[in-house]
This record gives C-alpha cells, sequence and structure tokens, in this order.
C-alpha cells in the first residue's frame, strides 16, 4: 500500500469534519489504517506532495457529533471529567464544545489536531452532499390525529453500514429525517414493508420531541420478531433507555406491510405509539402511551424526527419505506 493510499482510508473522515461532524455511524471508531507495505513497489510521484501518515489514535465521534467548530486551528485538548473515561483525553473547540474524545494521552490528541490541520481538503472543493429533503408522501391524509396541513420535509440516509464501537456486528441501517420542527404537537408517520429476512431482531424506531444531540428526544418503536411495543428515552446520546412503558404485542412483523406511528403533545411532555397492521388492527390502534416518561422532558424550542431501522439482512433489500409523512396535529 503506498502512503498516498494509505491517506485516503481517512478521506471519509475528514469529508465529513468539513460538513459539521454529522459522522454517520453511531459511537463509530475511526480504526487505524494498516500499516504501509514495505514491499510495495507502487512508486511515488516525486512531483506529488508527501502525505503525512495519519496518528495511530484517532479517537471516537459519536454519531452526528456534538455540533462543534469543524475548523481544527479552534481545537485543543482537554481531560475528559466523567469517571467511566478516568484519565481519557478529547479535543474540543474554542467554546468547549465536543470534537472527538476517548484519547489514551494528552499528546496522542495532540497529534491528531496537527494532522488535521494539514491534512483536511481544500474547503472550496464540494463534498458528497446531504441528501435532499423530500416532500411528505402520504396515504391521502389518513393519520391517527386530524393535522393542521402543515409538514416537514424529510431526507433519507441509506441503506448504509452502522459501525459500533462496542464491538457489535456492523449492522445495515436506513433512516429518515426531519429537522427544524416548530410544532407544539406532532405526529410522525410511516408505512414499510418489511422484508421476510433479517440478521437479527431489531426495532422499528421513531424518535421524537427533542434532537438528537441538543435536548435528547423519545425512542419508541416496535420490534420486528415479535411485534413488541414499547416507549423509551434517549436523554443525551447514546445514552439509551429502551422500554421504560411497553404496550401491545402484534406477532412476527417480518414479510408484513406495516404502517406505525409516534406523537408527541409539548404541552403536556405526552408520546404515543399507535399501528396500524391490516388484518390484525381495525385501522389505527393506540398501542401504549405516556406523559413524563421516565422523568424525562426535552423541553425543546425546535424538534427532530427520526425514523431508523437496522439489523436487515441485505444491503440490497432494505426495509421499502412507501409512506412518510411529520405533520403538525390539530387540536
Amino acid at each position: 500500500m503506498s502512503l498516498q493510499e494509505d491517506t485516503q482510508t481517512l478521506q471519509r473522515l475528514k469529508e465529513l469534519l468539513l460538513r459539521g461532524l454529522e459522522i454517520i455511524d453511531r459511537d463509530a471508531v475511526i480504526s487505524p489504517p494498516p500499516p504501509p507495505d514495505p514491499t510495495d513497489p507502487t512508486p511515488i510521484d516525486p512531483t506529488e506532495p508527501i502525505p503525512i501518515k495519519p496518528p495511530q489514535e484517532q479517537g471516537v465521534i459519536l454519531h452526528g457529533g456534538w455540533g462543534g467548530n469543524p475548523d481544527p486551528n479552534t481545537w485543543s485538548a482537554t481531560k475528559m471529567v466523567d469517571a467511566k473515561y478516568a484519565g481519557k483525553w478529547k479535543i474540543v473547540d474554542n467554546k468547549g464544545v465536543n470534537i472527538m474524545q476517548e484519547f489514551s494521552t494528552e499528546q496522542n490528541a495532540k497529534d491528531m489536531i496537527e494532522w488535521t490541520k494539514t491534512n483536511l481538503p481544500d474547503p472550496t472543493e464540494p463534498v458528497n452532499p446531504e441528501p435532499q429533503p423530500q416532500p411528505p408522501v402520504t396515504d391521502g391524509g389518513e393519520f391517527p390525529y386530524k393535522t393542521t396541513g402543515k409538514s416537514v420535509e424529510m431526507s433519507q440516509r441509506g441503506p448504509t453500514d452502522r459501525h459500533y464501537a462496542s464491538g457489535k456486528p456492523d449492522d445495515w441501517t436506513i433512516e429518515k429525517n426531519a429537522k427544524g420542527i416548530q410544532f407544539p404537537d406532532v405526529q410522525a408517520v410511516f408505512t414499510i414493508e418489511v422484508p421476510k429476512e433479517w440478521e437479527h431482531d431489531d426495532n422499528l424506531s421513531i424518535k421524537l420531541g427533542g434532537t438528537h444531540n441538543g435536548t435528547g428526544w423519545f425512542d419508541n418503536g416496535i420490534s420486528v420478531y415479535e411485534g413488541q411495543t414499547c416507549l423509551g428515552t434517549e436523554p443525551e446520546h447514546p445514552e439509551t433507555h429502551l422500554c421504560i412503558i411497553k404496550g401491545k404485542k402484534y406477532g412476527d412483523l417480518r414479510g408484513k406491510t406495516v404502517s406505525i406511528a409516534s406523537t408527541y403533545f409539548k404541552a403536556e411532555n405526552k408520546t404515543e405509539f399507535w399501528v396500524n397492521i391490516g388484518g390484525l388492527t381495525q385501522g389505527w390502534e393506540k398501542s401504549c402511551e405516556g406523559t413524563n416518561v421516565g422523568g424525562f422532558n426535552p423541553k425543546a424550542d425546535e424538534s427532530e424526527v427520526q425514523l431508523r431501522i437496522d439489523g436487515f439482512k441485505e444491503k440490497d433489500q432494505p426495509p421499502n419505506i412507501t409512506k412518510f409523512v411529520v405533520n403538525e396535529i390539530q387540536k
């Protein structure tokens, strides 16, 4: 492997840093590349600048980042204060917002800062753009609640692979995302053609009521293998408390077309999960609800919604999200 090829392994990190640390993989670890092969006969062009080998330790960047400044000239190294990270170091920007964390030494964190300063691509050159938001695709206005007619667009990420810092096997994943929601009372509604083949059981998960990397949000869903409905919370990523409140079970969803919805009422801090499955329900059925679930209240001025599905077996055979909409509930 040439030095140029070695550097290319971190191109994804560079691009994502320029997009504001929008890391696509939850608890993603950027693994160090393998050392160059001394027997590699690939010549190095003497007219090209010699790339600097990336540091051996490159830290951990959580899904979505923390909203820190992507300019490495604003970064510095500081000790982590959480007891579970005793002795670890992290990189923060000039406002103290996290950039990367879990470095074993201060010097390793500083080395990553210096490498990033000299190895980011030209910021005037385009990088892979965020997916363009799409208008809602609905089923003629059939929702759990009547709407005001106001809705927001959603973007899709995936199908792509998701990596875990915990060492869990990689997953195929697909998401629908909406941001900047100002409705006090909101419903997120999806119809999903669930594949028959799955790598493992997981949830069709709807997150709403707050923000991913700010206030936290509710994490409600239904399991694929058993159809168990639940209400949960994610107060601070990646800390997640699933199934604080359990609702009705609907059985194995594999191979079925399933409509699911989750609602949030800001004034009451109330959330619900709804299901509509042909042959199992008589239209929309509320499977579970809760107020102040787990003692959590996101208190968000603007909120986000995410439909997330992990664990399907084949990238080219993902769940087919045929209908999706996030709209304001009429009260």
